[in-house]
Order: structure tokens, then sequence, then C-alpha cells
């Protein structure tokens, strides 16, 4: 099978979406994963990277994006990315795996609040413990962060799932990697990389406690600082392994 084969084999999977999407897409994937709900186990942030030859298996990225003709992608946004936005999708049983929510931005994820650009939610990159999905190239802007503001402007967004069986500490090496690769692509530092916590939102400056698993009491502390520091390991340690394309 042809890895585009493959691409469109993993997004006819049906998957459970997170309670908080809105769109036609919700109730079939809601219904192909209902059963008795998952406690995900606690997400410990790990506090070394992966061993080197584990690493292969972390470049793998599947790329599935949105058309450009569709209302909720707009290609004449351009993005020169400056900061990277962490996320979680905040699936509340644990079902929703990265392709799941590519079938989701396919079909059009809206977004409820008035102050959104285009009605719709977008992402560049879901992540969780098999892959990375990518949703829109890194030099176009989403709408997953603060509206009309910098979040959105300026900054890549990533979102963290899990599905059933997933590790959660297996994500946060996967996005952790995929972090560095793009630090390292945008000349990104340490300090801009900040959780959707970080971008304040109209009208009234409202900050989300996004992504909670990574949060000390609804802001960023400890855990945040050592997913930040596993990142920064990754980008050192790729200053000596094999060349990686840049990611498009």
């Amino acid at each position: 099978m042809t890895p585009a084969a493959d691409r469109r084999e993993f997004l006819g999977r049906a998957g459970l979406a997170c309670g908080l999407l809105l769109n036609p897409a919700r109730a079939e994937l809601a219904a192909a994963g209902a059963s008795a709900p998952v406690t995900p186990p606690a997400w410990d942030v790990p506090r070394a990277p992966l061993p080197r030859v584990q690493w292969a298996d972390l470049t793998v990225l599947d790329e599935v994006l949105i058309p450009p003709d569709r209302p909720w992608r707009l290609p004449q946004r351009r993005l020169r990315p400056r900061f990277v936005t962490v996320h979680s999708t905040g699936n509340a049983d644990g079902r929703a795996d990265a392709p799941a929510h590519g079938r989701l931005l396919l079909n059009g994820l809206r977004s409820e609040d008035p102050n959104s650009r285009t009605g719709y939610i977008t992402w560049h990159f879901t992540v969780d413990a098999t892959r990375v999905v990518q949703h829109l190239p890194v030099s176009e802007q989403g709408d997953h962060a603060d509206f009309r503001g910098p979040g959105n402007h300026e900054s890549l967004g990533v979102e963290m799932t899990s599905a059933a069986g997933m590790t959660p500490a297996d994500v946060l090496h996967r996005t952790a990697f995929l972090l560095a690769r793009l630090m390292r692509q945008h000349d990104i530092a340490a300090a801009r990389l900040v959780p959707h916590q970080h971008w304040p939102r109209p009208p009234d400056g409202s900050r989300k406690p996004c992504p909670a698993e990574l949060l000390d009491a609804g802001v960023p502390g400890e855990r945040w600082r050592r997913f930040v520091g596993l990142a920064q390991a990754y980008r050192n340690g790729l200053r000596a392994y094999r060349q990686l394309p840049p990611i498009a």
C-alpha cells in the first residue's frame, strides 16, 4: 500500500471526538466509540528523552491537509512562526486518536465563539502516542488560540490527544520531539513554547486552562517547565542526529 493509501485508510477509521467538538462528525465518532468510559493514566512528564535508537519512529509524520478550498482553511493568511502553542483536546474518556481529529478537521470543526475569524477551529498538528497528523502547512495560520490575536497570527498549533490503551508518556515524548523539530526549523527558543493558557482571549482577556494535563491549578508550573525541558533536550540532541527534511 502506498503512503497516500495508508493515509486514506487510517482516516477511514472511526474514533471518538472530544466532548467539546461540535460538528456533524461528532455523533458518528461518538457512536463508534460508545462503551464504558476509560480513565486515562496520569500525565507525568518524562524527565529525559527516549534513547536515540528509538528516534526514527518519532520522525514519522502523516500529512493529511485540509483542502485549500474549504472555508475553514484560508491559504492567504500567511504565518511566520515565532511561537508554538500547545493544546490538549481534553478527551474525557480518552478515546479520540490523531486520525479521528484529522477527520474532524477535514469535515469542518465549528466554533461557537463570535470572535472566531472563520467560524471554525483549525490547528497544525495532532499528536497521539503512535503518530503525528498534520492538518495545515506551517506557513499558514490556523484558528486555535486567540482569534485575531498574536496566538493565531504568530504561532503553530499542536494538539495532544490519546486513545484507549495509549500511554500519556508516549504522547508527551512524540509531542516534545515534534516541538524540537519546529524549534530548530524556525529558530524558536524554548521560552516561546507556550500553553494555550498563555494567550488572553477577547472580549474579557480570559485565559483557557489548556493543556490542563500540563498545568498546575490552571497555570504553568513545574509540570510545564519539565515538558519544555524535555522538548529542549530533544532539540539539543537533534544537533547530532541525521538530517531531517523540513516540515512544509
